[in-house]
């Protein structure tokens, strides 16, 4: 569910914000930056928090990625034509992106249990495909027909709900089948 909500949020900036930031006065070479930005700092995301994953847990870091997409979007929804806020939404969004997409992974191992995992990261995946076929048209026919803000709050509303998903998860909690697995040990 988290996966799919997000999907309709995360494809929003490939597609929408170098024409939004043009339309707020920014030149085409500063907003391609904005958007380059976003992959600069998912990079920089897989690396720092998945280090904090292991330290302060999968779940709770994954949970902190999903926050930080949904604040992101909370941050554009606002910006208007400022070039520091849209710079701050490209990087509160791709250290969340590259967070999330460096500890699911780990989440759904955790979650689920490893000998599902390959299904799992095929049905993650598949999800991703719902707002990739989805969220550009739709958010597009917002921006056309309400205006930039309608479609960047739909992609914030989808990231809440997204990051409110992400909140049921419970980092240790036991998979069903784990109970029904004797301890090697007997205990």
């Amino acid at each position: 569910l988290a996966v799919g909500l997000l999907s309709v949020a995360f494809f929003t900036p490939f597609v929408f914000l170098a024409s939004y930031a043009q339309d707020q006065g920014i030149g085409a070479a500063t907003a391609s930056i904005i958007v380059g930005l976003i992959g600069v700092t998912s990079t920089l995301g897989r690396l720092v928090l998945a280090g904090a994953g292991g330290r302060l847990g999968e779940v709770r870091t994954y949970q902190v990625c999903h926050g930080l997409m949904a604040l992101a979007f909370l941050v554009w929804l606002f910006a208007g034509g400022s070039v520091v806020a849209l710079l701050t939404y490209s990087i509160l969004m791709g250290m969340g992106y590259g967070g999330f997409v460096s500890l699911a992974p780990a989440v759904l191992a955790s979650e689920f249990g490893p000998e599902r995992l390959g299904g799992l990261i095929g049905t993650l995946y598949s999800a991703f495909a719902f707002g990739s076929a989805s969220s550009p048209p739709l958010i597009g026919w917002l921006t056309d027909s309400v205006g930039a803000a309608a479609g960047v709050a739909v992609a914030l509303t989808a990231s809440i709900g997204a990051f409110a998903a992400t909140m049921a998860l419970r980092a240790g909690a036991p998979s069903p089948d784990d109970a029904a697995i004797p301890s090697p040990t007997g205990g």
